[in-house]
């Protein structure tokens, strides 16, 4: 065989094994590409739903947080501010032992509460029903009712520094001791400001007796202009 047959021979020879070399490794290089291509285009997905950067990942991060703190302020306060109508359930034992319990757990034993006052003017037709009042720790200030004598407690008055679960729990209990409380008043002087008055009104004699439904929706009136 000519030399130079055989040269060419050999060079189509040596140029197969170069293709088939080639194969081999663009066949192994293959998956890796793909793998890099797929990381990239997860990772492309990932920051345009983040709006576009890693910066704005940690924004969106702080802002979420931020936005469930103040979600959680807002209930807090709203929840603080809840209005007795919201609750129409509320009961005098309830209001026992969710808010007159604290407060009588503060005081020293056979001791009276001093931030409240109950003014009582005393009437004989009201036997002794007011003073069960005494065995929820409250003051009692008497003075014997003069111009309505003969009649009996109906009304009551309480001033601006009187929390509402105190006057509800005064109207609750003379309701239940039979007290035929018609209304529930706030009162225009300002020396009673720490006080809840259980008088007489005349104007109410034949007036219907206020309901249970009524304290339960109690709310204070502030109805007097402060200067």
């Amino acid at each position: 065989m000519p030399n130079g047959v055989k040269y060419v021979i050999m060079l189509i020879v040596l140029v197969g094994l170069a293709k088939i070399l080639q194969v081999i490794v663009f066949d192994s290089e293959q998956p890796k590409k793909n793998k890099k291509e797929e990381s990239a285009i997860k990772s492309y997905e990932k920051s345009k739903a983040y709006s576009g950067t890693p910066g704005n990942l940690n924004k969106k991060k702080k802002a979420d947080k931020v936005g469930s703190i103040r979600k959680k302020k807002v209930e807090d306060t709203n929840k603080r501010g809840r209005k007795f109508k919201d609750t129409p359930n509320i009961t005098l034992e309830s209001l026992k032992n969710n808010y007159l319990s604290s407060l009588l757990a503060q005081l020293p034993e056979n001791q009276l509460r001093k931030d409240i006052v109950v003014r009582y003017y005393r009437h004989k037709k009201d036997l002794n029903k007011v003073y069960k009042l005494i065995e929820m720790s409250y003051y009692i200030h008497e003075k014997e009712a003069t111009e309505t004598a003969g009649l009996g407690s109906n009304i009551i008055y309480y001033g601006d520094d009187v929390p509402p679960e105190d006057i509800q729990i005064v109207a609750f209990t003379l309701l239940e001791e039979g007290i035929p409380l018609k209304s529930i008043k706030h009162t225009k002087f300002d020396w009673k400001a720490k006080a809840i008055e259980i008088g007489t009104d005349t104007t109410l004699i034949n007036e219907p007796n206020i309901s249970i439904q009524e304290i339960q929706d109690f709310q204070k009136q502030l109805i007097r202009k402060k200067d």
